[in-house]
């Protein structure tokens, strides 16, 4: 499997990066012609509005259906929360704290920049949710790369702005 590309070591921390900046990045990479949606529908997301990928309910519940059956903006939101859940989940675990996402009540959390160590578990991870969640394989490896690279990029030179690859 093609990786995203290297990100330079010499990345400093800098203003923190929230779950939103992460799934806008994404969306910006997979689904350009959604990126208007997001702010719309990370609201949604956080005020727990939209459903699982799969869940049947909304419009994320129809992904499986074809890729083009919902936005694909209503699938990030989910994966990305997630996939950084379990990844942050594991590390407060074996630091021995427990820590929970809320399925009624989400937050727009801070993401750390020790984040950015954990991107190729982050990656293996997005991919996983993402074929779960019904993606074609191609897509779930395109959504899984620009998570990689954008998590990469997390407390770099201009956060999670522009492209990323």
């Amino acid at each position: 499997m093609a990786q995203s590309a290297p990100v330079p070591d010499d990345l400093a921390a800098s203003a923190p990066v929230r779950l939103t900046d992460l799934a806008r990045q994404v969306v910006r990479v997979v689904a350009p012609d959604e990126l208007a949606m997001v702010d719309e529908v990370a609201a949604a997301w956080l005020a727990g509005d939209l459903d699982e990928p799969g869940a049947g309910g909304g419009p994320a519940g129809t992904v499986g259906l074809g890729w083009d059956a919902a936005p694909l903006v209503y699938v990030i939101f989910p994966i990305v929360t997630g996939v950084v859940g379990q990844v942050v989940a594991g590390q407060v675990e074996r630091a021995g704290r427990r820590w929970r996402i809320g399925r009624r009540r989400r937050h727009d959390v801070v993401l750390d920049v020790a984040l950015r160590e954990h991107a190729d578990q982050l990656r293996r991870e997005a991919l996983k949710q993402a074929l779960l969640a019904g993606l074609p394989a191609e897509r779930a490896l395109e959504l899984a790369d620009a998570m990689h690279a954008a998590a990469l990029r997390i407390g770099g030179p201009g956060e999670l702005d522009g492209d990323l690859m």
